[in-house]
C-alpha cells in the first residue's frame, strides 16, 4: 500500500508524502534494533580495531560555534542568522514543543531554505527522534515516522541544492545508524541527488552509543560529519539504564562535565572523533545569568583542551562566548592519532557512577519545581522555559524526571532524616501544585513510565495545565 494521508494532513505537498513513505520504510525496519548494553559489541570488534576514517569536507574544519534555534520561532531564526554563529541548527527536538500548529509554524520555516544568501552561516535541521510517530502523515496504514516528516519537508525544501545538512538525535546503535544510512540513500535516490549528498553529525545521546561510536561512525562514514555530545540525554538514558541495579545520583546541579562518568563519556566520544578524523562538537551552552556565563566559559574551555573543536550555543547572547573559549583550537586533527585506549578501562570508566548518603530535601524540591515548571511550559505548546535561572528544555526535563524515579524506586534517605517513601513522594508533589499538576508529576515518575520518554506520554500544547 502507498502512502495514505490523514484529514488533517490534506494540505501537504505530494512530494513531501512520497519522500516521507520513502525515509520512513527504511527507518521504520530497523527501529529499536541492535544491542542496547552498556558494553563494547564483541561482534564488530573488526570495527573498532580497523583504520578507516570519515569523509570530513576541510571546509568545515572550523566548526565552533552552532546555534541552536527552535523550529518553529520565526523571530529565533531571523535572530540566528545575524548571530554570528558558524551554523544554526533548526531544532525539532529538545527545543521544540511538536504541537500541531508548532510543527506547520516549523515545516513553513524550513521551506525558506529554499532560498540561498551570499554570507548566511550553514543551515542544518535537526528532526523529531525515529521512535516518535507523527500523526498527520501515514504511511502503511501506520504513522509515520516522525524523523521521516521533518527531513522529508526538508529535503523537498532544498531539492534544487542538491545538498541538505542534518543532526541525527538519539541514534542508540550501529543497525540504527545503518538504517539512516539507508534511508538518506533511499532518499537521495528519489531525489536524484549525488550519493551522501546529506551529510549529518550524529548526536551520542545514549548509553550503549558512546560504546558503540566507532560502529555509528563506520555505517555512516560516507556522509558522517562528526559526533556530538548530549550530556543530559546521555545523563538520564544511564539512570534509566543502570538505575534500577546502582545507587542513587546526586542532584542535576552536581553532574558537570568534569563529573568522573561523564568526564569519560566525553574523552570517549573525542577520542573516537581524533582516530576517525571526525568533528567532536560539544553540548549547548545556556546562559540565565552572569554567574552561569562563567562557569559556561570555563566549562566550554575544558571541553576544548580534550579535543572538541566546537560547541553549541542556546541563544545567540553565548555565541561569542562558546567562540571566545573555542579560538585556541586551531587544525582539527591532532598531530598524533588518538590511542583507542583499553576498552575494559573506559567500560569501568562509563559505568563508574557517583553515589549520595542522603538527599537534600531542597534538592527533591527543586527537581519537582523544574519538572513542574517545565511541564507547564509543554502543555502551554513551548519546550523551552527560563526556571530559577537556568534554562530548561525536554533533555533536562528528562534527566530530572529520571533522577525523580531513581530517588523514588530506591527510596533514598532525605537529610531530614526521612526516607522517601510513597507517602512522603507523594506529599512532596502535592505541594508543588494542583490536583492535576501532583498527579502528572507522580506519574511520569512511576516506575511504569520511566522507560518511555515524555513526548509519547504528554502531548504538548494541550493546556491542560495552569
Amino acid at each position: 500500500m502507498g502512502a495514505q494521508t490523514s484529514t488533517g494532513e490534506q494540505g501537504h505537498d505530494a512530494a513531501v508524502r512520497q519522500l516521507a513513505a520513502v525515509l520512513h520504510r527504511a527507518l521504520r525496519a530497523e527501529s529499536g534494533a541492535g544491542p542496547r548494553e552498556a558494553r563494547f559489541r564483541d561482534d564488530t570488534q573488526a570495527v573498532r580495531q580497523a583504520d578507516w576514517c570519515v569523509a570530513l569536507p576541510p571546509s568545515l574544519a572550523r566548526q565552533q560555534v552552532t546555534l541552536l534555534v527552535p523550529a518553529g520561532d520565526a523571530t529565533a531564526l531571523v535572530r540566528g542568522l545575524a548571530s554570528g554563529a558558524d551554523t544554526v541548527l533548526l531544532d525539532f527536538d529538545d527545543t521544540f514543543a511538536p504541537s500541531l500548529q508548532n510543527l506547520r509554524h516549523g515545516w513553513v520555516h524550513l521551506a525558506t531554505l529554499s532560498v540561498r544568501q551570499p554570507g548566511m552561516p550553514l543551515i542544518m535541521v535537526r528532526p523529531r527522534p525515529v521512535w516518535l510517530q507523527d500523526q498527520t502523515v501515514y504511511v502503511d496504514g501506520e504513522p509515520a515516522c516522525a524523523a521521516a516528516v521533518d527531513v522529508a519537508y526538508y529535503l523537498t525544501a532544498v531539492a534544487s541544492h542538491g545538498s541538505a545538512w542534518l543532526y541525527l538525535p538519539k541514534v542508540a546503535t550501529m543497525e540504527e545508524a545503518c538504517a539512516w544510512d539507508q534511508a538518506l540513500t533511499a532518499a537521495e535516490q528519489a531525489l536524484a541527488w549525488q550519493p551522501n549528498a546529506v551529510r549529518v553529525i550524529v548526536q551520542i545521546e545514549c548509553l550503549s552509543a558512546i560504546f558503540q561510536a566507532d560502529e555509528i561512525l563506520w555505517a555512516l562514514r560516507n556522509r558522517a560529519l562528526g559526533l556530538n555530545a548530549g550530556r543530559w540525554d546521555y545523563c538520564a538514558s544511564v539512570i534509566r539504564s543502570l538505575g534500577r541495579v546502582l545507587p542513587p545520583l546526586p542532584a542535576r546541579d552536581q553532574l558537570t562535565s568534569q563529573t568522573p562518568f561523564l568526564a569519560a563519556y566525553l574523552r570517549q566520544l573525542t577520542r573516537v572523533c581524533q582516530r576517525r578524523k571526525a568533528l567532536a562538537i560539544g553540548g549547548v551552552a545556556n546562559l540565565a545569568t552572569d554567574e552561569r556565563a562563567r562557569a559556561v566559559l570555563a566549562e566550554k574551555q575544558w571541553e576544548a583542551q580534550l579535543g572538541f573543536h566546537g560547541a553549541w550555543a542556546g541563544h545567540p547572547e553565548a555565541v561569542p562566548l562558546v567562540r571566545q573559549a573555542y579560538h585556541a583550537v586551531t587544525s582539527m586533527v591532532p598531530a598524533v592519532p588518538a590511542a583507542r585506549g583499553d576498552e575494559s578501562t573506559i567500560a569501568q570508566q562509563l559505568c563508574t557512577l557517583p553515589t549520595i548518603a542522603s538527599l537534600p530535601v531542597a534538592a527533591l524540591q527543586r527537581a519537582l519545581n523544574k519538572l513542574a515548571a517545565w511541564l507547564r511550559a509543554w502543555q502551554a505548546g513551548n519546550a523551552l522555559v527560563v526556571h530559577d535561572g537556568e534554562f530548561e528544555d525536554l533533555s533536562t526535563a528528562e534527566v530530572t524526571r529520571a533522577q525523580l524515579w531513581q530517588w523514588r524506586w530506591h527510596r533514598v534517605q532525605l537529610d531530614d532524616g526521612d526516607w522517601l517513601t510513597e507517602e512522603r513522594f507523594q506529599t512532596e508533589c502535592q505541594a508543588v501544585g494542583d490536583a492535576a499538576l501532583s498527579r502528572l508529576l507522580a506519574e511520569l515518575t512511576a516506575d511504569t513510565a520511566i522507560d518511555h520518554p515524555l513526548p509519547s506520554l504528554v502531548s504538548p500544547g494541550e493546556g491542560a495545565l495552569t
